[in-house]
């Protein structure tokens, strides 16, 4: 929950209802509480992935989504960034940058 990968997939739904264009792929661990929601453009992808495989999940998105609740440092927007991945994230907590 800390995540905020439900409010991902609920902000996907609501911005995306029914465009077929559109995927969201989700990565957590196996016991990660977002559930599935039966919509077949939302992946859940709860396999362990080596540091090779993980950069090049990385690598294949348009954009990185966090909307994680509270970070002291945001590792997952940074290995995007990292891999040259365009993150959104929210404008508070160890995500963002001096301003």
């Amino acid at each position: 929950m800390r995540k905020g990968l439900d409010d991902v997939v609920d902000a996907f739904r609501g911005a995306f209802p029914a465009d077929p264009r559109v995927e969201l792929r989700v990565k957590c661990w196996p016991d990660c509480s977002v559930k599935a929601t039966g919509d077949p453009r939302i992946v859940l992808d709860r396999r362990p992935l080596s540091v090779e495989s993980l950069a090049d999940w990385y690598r294949s998105l348009d954009v990185f989504v966090s909307a994680s609740r509270g970070e002291g440092f945001g590792l997952q927007p940074l290995q995007a960034m990292a891999c040259g991945i365009p993150d959104i994230a929210p404008v508070w907590g160890g995500s963002i940058g001096p301003t």
